[in-house]
């Protein structure tokens, strides 16, 4: 059985990680603890390593070395089979959504659901309920299939599935990209409403400095596999990290990390 998540200290934290893929060193000794309630918004080039992070907290990727503890639990070194507790505290956005394209809308929001074991009445209530969360109307969008929604619709409802059962903690992996400003501001819209109506604690990866400013308690620049800086929003504002500074001015930051 999962450790319940921690009352005081850290929720999420990640200590000395080093990660490689061949030649590439990804991370090289990152070390970042999210607050329990807060959103911590991981900023940084395209290649320097964000998303690589943010599947370390729920075990989709292993360090080389280094330390993962998720809502209370060691995670680094469990077998796949003992991360499911822990997977269940923790809803993930991923950037293209990664919807099932045979399943309607109700079915994917379904799916974690019954995977945990609820019943069928249930199900229904929390489909109908999630949805309203982010914004949709259950009736007119339950049996849509993914192919006929607009990218933003898409990310509602990779949201609406990623709360269905209750998580404490959300993930978002570039929630903005590939999306309009109208609907980039929506999605940051309803990051913050998440945080604000379940009392996650939330990690938002982006490389979207409008996006980072809009939903983050505190900001992490990711550089060369290390966090370069750590702040609130203020204090980034007022960074005179050249290089942070240069990014969040929309300077080009080159980097040769890995994905």
């Amino acid at each position: 059985m999962s450790a319940a998540p921690p009352a005081h200290g850290p929720l999420i934290q990640l200590e000395d990680l080093h990660k490689r893929y061949g030649e590439k060193l990804v991370l090289d000794g990152l070390t970042l603890a999210v607050r329990p309630g807060e959103t911590m918004v991981i900023l940084g080039a395209s290649g320097s390593g964000k998303s690589v992070t943010l599947r370390h907290v729920i075990g989709l990727t292993r360090p080389d070395r280094g330390r993962v503890v998720s809502c209370g639990e060691e995670i680094q070194d469990l077998p796949e089979e003992a991360l499911t507790d822990v997977r269940r505290k923790i809803g993930f956005l991923f950037q293209g959504g990664a919807l099932f394209d045979s399943m309607n809308v109700f079915d994917n929001l379904a799916f974690p659901l019954r995977e945990a074991g609820w019943g069928r009445e249930r199900v229904e209530e929390r489909v109908a309920e999630v949805l309203g969360l982010v914004d949709l109307d259950p009736v007119s969008v339950r049996d849509l299939m993914p192919s006929s929604l607009s990218g933003g619709m898409r990310k509602r409802v990779a949201l609406a599935r990623a709360i269905a059962v209750t998580p404490v903690a959300i993930l978002y992996d570039e929630p903005t990209t590939g999306l309009d400003p109208i609907t980039a501001k929506t999605i940051n819209q309803l990051i913050v409403s998440m945080q604000e109506r379940l009392q996650v604690t939330s990690i938002v990866v982006t490389h979207d400095i409008v996006s980072a400013f809009h939903v983050g308690d505190r900001i992490a620049f990711l550089h060369e596999g290390k966090i370069r800086f750590l702040g609130t929003t203020q204090q980034a504002r007022a960074s005179q990290d050249p290089l942070f500074s240069a990014f969040i001015r929309g300077g080009v930051l080159e980097t040769n990390d890995g994905a």
